[in-house]
């Protein structure tokens, strides 16, 4: 589940553990829907 706070995205699962530019591409992605 996806949850919006402060215009930035929270996981259930943390995503520390990948790297920052597929972080980036999430937002990127999540920020189209």
């Amino acid at each position: 589940m996806l949850t919006r706070k402060d215009g930035k995205f929270k996981r259930q699962t943390p995503l520390k553990r990948t790297k920052p530019k597929q972080y980036a591409w999430a937002l990127d992605r999540f920020e189209a829907f």
